[in-house]
């Protein structure tokens, strides 16, 4: 995997095994959220209760804040101006917003809006602080925040409920500056606002005829539309991908990075945009062509539980005419690209019919496009793979703007696409296609490698040398993993790597050096210490190697194969002795 587990969170160290298996934990758990799931399931919002004793009184119930939704934050605000706080409740789920409407009475209450000078403090001051004076030595303490919740913010005003008090002397602000100010002469249940430098507090009402009364409302899903175009700021390189010709010739191959950019199509003969949309594509010919756009249009008859038949797309083809590139996809194909949406376009759900991926000059993956999709569109995103990442992010945007152009901000996004190609490696060298996820695992490291200090650069020479060394490819598996222990010489995992590489280039010097470092680094390491033990034997001594496989069956006396490797070393170790 690419990522590098140095510990485990308790401290015990999580062996190579153990850290794959978190690592897919991670990622099911992303494709559930990102699916609609919860992070909470069906557990209620609790509350909490500041009794001033040493525990909080749990009262979700009694609150009425107890829902089942997905929460996210709660916003204060005395709503309907009087004198307690209402609550905004925001949720990840339906419903989005929930407006809760404080019934309680008879508190008193005093609520202060700070405006700074302008000079050394800005007017929203934000951070300042705010303690109310009273004669019967308690403190109440308020602080201005500029945010206070995820996705929420709540009133600038600053609320302080009163109890029973009668008065207070006064109100002392320390401002974000350093500079302190006392304003006096404040009644209760009033509203006021302190400015900075004016030492008076003014006197504030809420404006109009009062507070708009809030009906409930039912939310009602919005329609899902007809299609979606989605250019991409990342552009992945498209893996190779085959399909079955209709004109009955062998397998063939989705060529891309010839010069020419790729309309590829996903239809069905039962799928009516489908047929449309390939009507369409013949009726433009020329225009594609003049353009220097191929098509290939794959039909995904019969594939799955679609219950259609290859003949059935045939037939379309002959009707249409196509003088396209077309056939049949394979189940690899459609799971390929299915893989590439999901974390491209990360809501894991089928892709619809039709589905296109317009494909560039360079065989990446520029735009993807779900339902009808009209060839002038087509043709106009041609060049969206020619501009810069700022560029492709502007005409990616939902709403019009110009991208901030920075190098922190530069390096925070070619950090973050390298991890988007590192996540699509994975995926494919985990489903056996290593030729595939070695060219995103190269195109990670040519994005991270310039961000200096980047976490993945690691990750990326580590995931690349252990797909050099399954390819055979010593001197290459020894470069990336060697540069990964360079990059990070604490962990682990890359001088395990590093030195297993070495062992198998036959330097057993070398491999007994890194993993000894890393059963060091990580006592609980059973792979390692089973590989240093390998590369002991290896290297002639066999005393060493002996006790290194003690250790391992010791510590991880159901390690496969180890009371029985064990066993042949003491054997072999007892010949060699005897034969002195």
């Amino acid at each position: 995997m690419s990522q590098s587990f140095d510990r485990a969170e308790d401290g015990a160290g999580l062996s190579v095994g153990e850290a794959r298996r978190l690592t897919d934990v991670r990622q099911t758990m992303m494709r559930m959220v990102m699916s609609g799931k919860s992070w909470s399931g069906r557990e209620r919002n609790v509350c909490f209760l500041n009794t001033g004793a040493e525990r909080f009184a749990n009262v979700s119930a009694v609150s009425g804040l107890d829902f089942r939704e997905d929460g996210r934050a709660a916003a204060v605000v005395d709503w309907d101006a009087d004198g307690d706080l209402d609550v905004w409740l925001s949720n990840r789920n339906a419903p989005r917003v929930r407006f809760l409407r404080n019934g309680a009475s008879g508190g008193r209450f005093l609520s202060l809006r700070l405006v700074g000078n302008g000079t050394s403090v800005s007017r929203d001051a934000i951070g300042a602080r705010v303690e109310v004076l009273t004669d019967d030595g308690s403190r109440r303490i308020e602080t201005l925040r500029a945010g206070d919740a995820f996705l929420t913010q709540s009133s600038k005003w600053l609320h302080f409920g009163l109890g029973d008090l009668d008065e207070v002397e006064g109100v002392a602000v320390r401002w974000p500056d350093g500079s302190t100010e006392t304003f006096r002469e404040l009644g209760l249940d009033r509203r006021y606002v302190l400015e900075q430098g004016s030492g008076r507090a003014v006197g504030w009402h809420r404006p109009g005829e009062g507070v708009r009364e809030l009906t409930p409302s039912v939310q009602e899903p919005l329609p899902l539309p007809d299609a979606a175009r989605i250019p991409l700021v990342p552009l992945i390189a498209l893996p190779r991908l085959d399909y079955e010709p209709f004109d009955g010739k062998d397998r063939a191959i989705v060529r891309v990075g010839k010069g020419r950019p790729v309309w590829l199509n996903l239809w069905a003969s039962w799928c009516a945009p489908c047929v449309a949309e390939l009507g369409e594509m013949d009726e433009r010919a020329a225009d594609l062509a003049a353009a220097g756009v191929q098509v290939v249009a794959l039909s995904v008859d019969g594939l799955g539980e679609d219950t259609s038949t290859v003949e059935a797309a045939e037939r379309v083809v002959r009707d249409l005419g196509l003088d396209h590139e077309t056939g049949r996809a394979t189940l690899a194909t459609l799971n390929a690209l299915q893989t590439i949406h999901g974390w491209l376009v990360p809501t894991y759900e089928p892709l619809p019919l039709p589905t296109s991926f317009l494909i560039d000059g360079s065989g990446r993956i520029s735009v993807i496009y779900k339902g009808r999709v009209s060839v002038d569109t087509v043709l106009a995103d041609v060049a969206h793979s020619n501009g810069d990442r700022a560029a492709r992010f502007e005409s990616s945007a939902m709403l019009p703007g110009t991208a901030l152009r920075h190098p922190v901000i530069e390096d925070f996004h070619a950090s973050a696409m390298g991890g988007t190609r590192l996540n699509v490696a994975d995926l494919l060298w985990s489903v056996g296609r290593q030729n595939d996820a070695l060219v995103q695992y190269k195109d990670a490291l040519a994005l991270v490698e310039g961000v200096a200090d980047d976490i993945r650069i690691e990750g990326v020479h580590g995931a690349l040398g252990r797909s050099f060394l399954a390819e055979g490819d010593l001197a290459g598996a020894q470069r990336h993993l060697g540069l990964a222990v360079d990059r990070d010489p604490h962990s682990p995992e890359a001088r395990y790597a590093f030195g297993t590489a070495l062992i198998e280039a036959g330097d057993y010097r070398g491999a007994r050096l890194q993993l000894e470092t890393a059963v060091a680094l990580r006592p609980g390491f059973p792979e390692a210490r089973h590989h240093l033990s390998l590369a002991l034997e290896l290297a002639g001594e066999l005393e060493l190697a002996v006790d290194q496989s003690r250790i391992l069956l010791q510590d991880a006396p159901g390690f496969p194969g180890a009371r029985e490797r064990l066993q042949r070393l003491e054997k072999r170790l007892r010949r060699r002795d005897k034969g002195r």
